[in-house]
């Protein structure tokens, strides 16, 4: 991913089809306040207090096992923020339905602009 827009972040746990996460961030600086800092959470409610919080700066990795009580999230942040992840799933079929998806996703964005 490369740009943010505010609706990304919200608080969330990672679906079930997910083993693993690992984020790794690429950008140079970050002097944005809080957005956009990836948040450890202890609900799915509340950005505050948090476990702990993710500086996106060069170099950063953090990865985590998904459970239904893995919460995380991200203050609202529009604009550049580099960040390649990468999800372990748990079969094959995961992973197709994964590739379908961001197939669909990349031809609307196509066509629709970002």
């Amino acid at each position: 991913m490369r740009r943010s827009q505010p609706k990304y972040g919200a608080i969330h746990t990672d679906g079930p089809s997910k083993v693993m996460t690992m984020l790794v961030y690429m950008n140079d600086e970050w002097q944005q306040d809080d957005g956009g800092r990836l948040r450890v959470l202890y609900d799915g409610k509340n950005f505050e207090p948090y476990k702990l919080e993710v500086p996106p700066v060069m170099g950063t990795m953090f990865a985590f096992l998904r459970s239904d009580n893995s919460w995380h999230g991200h203050l609202p942040f529009s604009g550049e923020r580099r960040v390649v992840q990468i999800a372990w799933v748990k079969s094959q079929a995961d992973v197709d339905r994964k590739k379908k998806h961001n197939k669909l996703a990349q031809f609307f964005k196509g066509i629709f602009g970002r």
